[in-house]
């Protein structure tokens, strides 16, 4: 009996391996077809990073299959190339990992900013809708900045800074 339940398990698990197999395939030949089809896309700044990232995810599963097939047939990995080149892959796996962390980043508002403000010529267009017409001259600021401080130093005595900042907040 005990022969019996051992064939009848082997046989549960080559069942199951073979049905991962297949499984495997189909996986495979999806991942195939969407790797051509990134590869027909042209150059640009998003398609570049895809492209790196499925050639660095294609690499590691080539080297991880073989080393699972090298595996099952009873080779030691040990010595074998195949662990360097896991190795070397997994490297720039890493790497590309570094790569898409540190990619500077378009922020859509400051460069929609700067070329607004890069082609206004102040002399024949109007002032943008963002940009407010300054109302005082230079002359007034400084006038109301001399009397704020003459409040400060005459009512110095008995008061504190904080108390003349709190007086400001209420007004």
């Amino acid at each position: 009996m005990a022969i019996d339940d051992q064939t009848d398990d082997l046989n549960q698990q080559l069942k199951q391996l073979c049905e991962n197999m297949q499984t495997l395939e189909q996986m495979s030949a999806t991942f195939s077809d969407f790797y051509f089809d990134l590869m027909d896309l042209p150059d640009d700044s998003e398609n570049v990073m895809n492209k790196l990232d499925a050639n660095v995810t294609c690499s590691v599963a080539n080297a991880s299959l073989y080393g699972l097939y090298l595996t099952l047939k009873g080779t030691e990995l040990g010595d074998h190339p195949i662990k360097d080149e896991l190795g070397r892959v997994r490297k720039y796996y890493q790497e590309l990992e570094l790569l898409k962390k540190s990619a500077p980043k378009l922020n859509l508002k400051a460069a929609q900013n700067f070329i607004r403000n890069a082609l206004w010529d102040p002399t024949n267009d109007p002032p943008p809708e963002n940009i407010r017409p300054k109302t005082e001259s230079l002359a007034q600021q400084q006038h109301q900045y001399q009397q704020k401080s003459n409040y400060y130093n005459n009512n110095r005595s008995g008061t504190s800074k904080a108390a003349y900042n709190n007086k400001r907040k209420r007004r």
